[in-house]
């Protein structure tokens, strides 16, 4: 019987050192589905192109029988995989151009081709429509209208970077082709408001058999203080037979993630409710003709991370440690077991499929990259195993540790500790502690979900590296219950005896070095770092990117923010409660800062950045603000995404450690740091 591990090769030998390139060069699985039959897996695989400097998609078929797989398409993304029968059918964008596609019997055709994105498609069971969706961009005539005639910016769904540009997404619609006519029918439309443009706010549909229901999830701003996240997911459903939007007969507050239809009638969905400790699920049945929901209390699995899928005609629910089977005609789970724990299910992506007892799925964790498992329940046996990482077992990784950090019953996380790779190193050594949003079940060379910092580079560099979470928190949700001061604490104050445990826990241990101590964090990562550099003084540099909230400029974010603002302070920073911002936001501690800082931004929002940069220059405190031309929240083109790698690795060296980079490209950065150290007076 082939068994499922994970191998990691600790205290193995002649290893080649880590680059840049080798973390450009990670490949992550993305979308797996078999075919009707279960013989055929089809499964997505994404990758830097550094040449290209950009990312590229990769279509694979896998023959499970003769254990064959075949490269079939390449594109610069592939957005949708279905199976129809044995037939595959894919949408694809190359260059601006956008694409469904049939493969079958070896042979391409292109079904529908589109100027605007396509991301989500479906079929009606007898194949003569195709139901689809698209981001509609703004048209140049309304560019040019803007440009001449000014651009009226909207406070009720904006936000301060509303951009004008050609790229920007207006609407996301839902349509209806044809083939027989070849005649297209608009159906629904959403606008974008002020959401970042790389998200699609359909982020799913689901088609009834019949094709007379098109149910989608819809993502707009939320209502903070009606306990709605900022991002709000909502269902509707549009009947094809009266063009009409029909909406839930009862009010949905919190996430819609997942929908089926398991009649022709009715609909199957999961709903995420968020609290500050905890993430609660429910699952509802939604009838369209009888007009009735209802919620199904007997399906209690309240663990904090929740997968939920359909295949087959069956309902699969997967937790951490559990996969169960949704029975609802007996209204029971049945709890699906593997022999001799073969199948780590924390270390599950959500990329994952079903068909005929086999269970595809991608898998990796902090120690091992990711790789598709097909495994077959019935035998319970791995029949088949990708490599597309194989390149990694010869790198010389340090190694990885989970750490449990505990200040009391009320205030604790959990971390990784990457150990120093280089050899004939001796503790105690620099530290870099990063911050924001880690798991089990993400490997670990970068920062798992953040892009560009280079964790193994600084382990390999002579750093030990500290991958912590931040304290259970405010999710930016209003509960009716919590105070702002309340809110404030749990955001922010909490943060501050954790993480100051985490340095002094590593320093007793002979670690790390006390006076060697830096500190790292993205998005609201990145709020975490400008609250702790002034509220601490355990921290000798700093790097962050991406997120300055909670400082006053947030407050003309747009009104969502605003919300958030009324939430965090009780009001706005003027006022009666301009008080409970000034021993909080970080701006109003600005001259408690004595650590360089570096700073790194998407172009379009590096205006966030000046407010916390501008008020260090001032103070001759050095700090280096960077902004990136075209690239995303986390960056994704790899030219950046090397660029900020290696800006990060010579920011910590030279401020913590005086090291420079002996490569003349970077003698005029040097220039800059070395007449900021010449007026800075760091305290001793």
């Amino acid at each position: 019987m082939a068994s499922f591990a994970f191998q990691n090769s600790y205290g193995v030998t002649n290893k080649n050192d880590i680059h840049y390139e080798d973390i450009i060069n990670l490949v992550n699985p993305t979308r797996i589905k078999f075919s009707d039959s279960g013989s055929q897996v089809a499964f997505v695989v994404k990758k830097g192109d550094l040449g290209k400097n950009k990312n590229i998609e990769i279509l694979y078929i896998h023959d499970i029988k003769n254990n064959q797989t075949k490269k079939i398409y390449e594109s610069d993304a592939i957005t949708h995989v279905i199976w129809i029968g044995e037939n595959l059918y894919f949408s694809a964008q190359e260059k601006n151009k956008f694409k469904i596609i049939a493969y079958k019997n070896g042979k391409f055709s292109v079904l529908l081709s589109s100027d605007e994105p396509i991301n989500l498609f479906s079929f009606s069971s007898d194949g003569s429509n195709l139901y689809y969706t698209t981001s509609k961009r703004i048209s140049m005539e309304k560019v040019k209208k803007r440009m001449e005639e000014g651009y009226v910016y909207s406070w009720d769904r904006g936000t301060a970077f509303d951009k004008i540009s050609q790229a920007e997404k207006e609407y996301e619609t839902a349509w209806k082709y044809n083939f027989k006519s070849r005649k297209t029918t608009e159906l629904l439309s959403f606008p974008y408001g002020g959401f970042a443009q790389s998200i699609n706010i359909i982020p799913d549909l689901a088609l009834s058999e019949t094709g007379r229901f098109l149910a989608l999830l819809n993502l707009r701003s939320g209502d903070i203080k009606k306990g709605e996240t900022p991002f709000k997911s909502d269902i509707i459903v549009f009947d094809d037979n009266t063009s009409q939007k029909i909406e839930p007969p009862q009010k949905i507050i919190g996430n819609v993630n997942h929908c089926f239809w398991i009649n022709p009638n009715t609909l199957f969905f999961s709903e995420e409710r968020y609290t500050p400790k905890d993430i609660l699920h429910d699952f509802w049945l939604w009838d369209i003709a009888s007009k009735k929901m209802i919620r199904l209390d007997w399906i209690n699995i309240q663990e904090r991370h929740v997968q939920l899928f359909y295949a087959a005609g069956n309902i699969f629910l997967i937790g951490k440690n559990s996969f169960w089977k949704i029975l609802l005609k007996e209204k029971k789970l049945e709890k699906i077991s593997f022999k001799n724990d073969l199948l780590p299910m924390d270390s599950w992506s959500s990329v994952i499929d079903f068909s005929n007892q086999m269970i595809g799925f991608s898998a990796e964790n902090t120690t091992n990259p990711p790789e598709i498992m097909v495994y077959d329940l019935s035998k319970n046996t791995l029949l088949w195993k990708t490599t597309l990482n194989k390149n990694i077992s010869h790198l010389n990784l340090g190694k990885v540790e989970k750490l449990k950090i505990t200040v009391d019953k009320n205030i604790s996380s959990t971390g990784y500790l990457i150990y120093p790779s280089s050899r004939n190193l001796h503790a105690p050594y620099p530290l870099i502690i990063a911050t924001y949003g880690f798991s089990d079940n993400k490997f670990i060379i970068d920062g798992q979900w953040h892009s560009s910092f280079p964790a193994q580079i600084l382990a390999q560099e002579g750093y030990l590296v500290l991958l912590l979470n931040r304290t259970a928190e405010s999710i930016q949700v209003s509960d009716g219950k919590r105070t702002s001061e309340q809110e404030r604490k749990e955001l922010g104050y909490n943060n501050i005896p954790l993480f100051e445990k985490a340095v002094d826990l590593l320093v007793e241990k002979g670690l790390a070095d006390s006076k060697k101590i830096g500190l790292y964090g993205w998005s609201h990562g990145a709020f975490l770092v400008n609250f702790l550099i002034t509220h601490s003084q355990k921290f000798q540099v700093a790097s962050l990117g991406e997120g300055g909230d909670y400082n006053p400029s947030g407050f003309w974010y747009g009104k969502a923010w605003q919300d958030i603002y009324d939430l965090t302070f009780g009001g706005p920073p003027f006022g009666k409660t301009l008080k409970n911002y000034l021993d909080f936001s970080p701006f109003f501690n600005a001259d408690k800062i004595n650590t360089p800082v570096l700073f790194e931004f998407v172009a379009e929002g590096a205006i966030t950045g000046l407010e916390m940069y501008s008020t260090l220059r001032y103070q001759k405190i050095p700090a280096e603000l960077v902004a990136y031309e075209g690239e995303e929240h986390n960056f994704i083109k790899p030219k950046s995404r090397i660029a900020s790698m290696k800006r990060k690795v010579q920011w910590f060296d030279y401020w913590l450690l005086g090291r420079k980079d002996k490569d003349p490209d970077f003698s005029e950065q040097y220039l800059r740091w070395d007449a900021m150290k010449k007026t800075w007076q760091p305290i001793k």
